[in-house]
């Protein structure tokens, strides 16, 4: 009974791994290229635009 539940927490730990060698991969490789920047800036972008759409609303709602 124990064992199919060790199984699946073995894989998960697996994917987990996986994934955070891929993200980690993926830093370096942009950084390295100095294309990290351009990722930042995009994060900058989406930050500002739900910044933007907070204000709005506040304002939408304070004001209707």
């Amino acid at each position: 009974m124990h064992q199919p539940i060790e199984l699946l927490k073995q894989i998960r730990w697996r994917k987990f791994a996986c994934k955070a060698a891929t993200v980690v991969a993926t830093e370096v490789l942009l950084n390295s290229a100095g294309l990290d920047t351009i990722g930042n800036y995009a994060e900058f972008l989406m930050e500002h635009r739900s910044t933007v759409m907070e204000v709005v609303a506040t304002v939408i709602t304070t004001c209707g």
